[in-house]
């Protein structure tokens, strides 16, 4: 009989597979989107990937593998060859457009098999599955930069964060916040606990230090919520590596 001890365990795993899940769906959902021209086709795709997503696996690894691009998508179910095939802003779709294609739709069907895994409660092999998506992902977002320019994946991304630094310049100081505190993991002895680093952070970044008035800390709760957060992130971590 499954103990109390057990049941928790598999409970935080699961949650911690599933916010791994759903941080990649976000970021698969907007390539979708923004190479498909509708945000609804990676919900549509995940809909028919869930029930062969074997068969398509394959068919797309092949490729993969082979470094071949393929003329014919007869190989492939329907839905996935109307994509590969969809033009690319209103223009026929290049042999390169349609590679890096195929590997965002295989990333996206390794993500439809983790979710498949994790619901029959099937951990290990969720997570095994969710790291090739994670790995196809990462094919994708470094080969879009050769192909779609500003339109690719790390242009996109480095414009949004510069956005988000422009909308809140506090995110700066929360970067060095962060990097004071990676160095007292690493030495513990620099602070006696989080209490004396969260009051030597506001000594450094908040009103009364030289730190411009937009990026300082405005009260001392900010530094004790950031290590509570970061700290819990690690355990996780820690804990799901045992």
């Amino acid at each position: 009989m499954e103990s109390a001890k057990q049941r928790f365990s598999k409970e935080k795993l699961f949650s911690f597979i599933d916010e791994l899940q759903l941080d990649l769906a976000a970021h698969l959902k907007g390539h979708f989107c923004q190479r498909f021209g509708n945000h609804n086709t990676f919900v549509d795709f995940l809909e028919h990937a869930f029930l062969i997503s074997d068969a398509l696996i394959f068919g797309l690894q092949s490729r993969f593998v082979e470094k071949s691009i393929s003329n014919s998508d007869a190989d492939l179910p329907d839905f996935a060859a109307r994509l590969l095939q969809m033009q690319e802003y209103g223009e026929p779709v290049s042999a390169k457009i349609r590679r890096l294609r195929e590997v965002l739709l295989l990333s996206a069907t390794f993500h439809a098999k983790s979710y498949q895994a994790a619901a029959a409660g099937d951990f290990r092999r969720a997570l095994r599955y969710h790291g090739s998506a994670e790995i196809f992902f990462g094919f994708y977002v470094g080969a879009a930069d050769g192909v779609f320019g500003q339109f690719s994946a790390s242009s996109i991304a480095a414009t949004g964060a510069s956005a988000k630094l422009a909308r809140d310049p506090k995110q700066k100081t929360k970067a060095k916040v962060r990097a004071y505190w990676e160095r007292w993991q690493s030495n513990p002895s620099l602070y006696q606990g989080p209490e004396a680093f969260a009051k030597d952070m506001f000594r450094i970044f908040g009103p009364e230090s030289d730190v411009a008035e937009d990026e300082a800390i405005q009260n001392i709760e900010s530094p004790r919520r950031w290590h509570r957060d970061w700290k819990k992130a690690k355990i996780d971590a820690t804990q799901l590596a045992e």
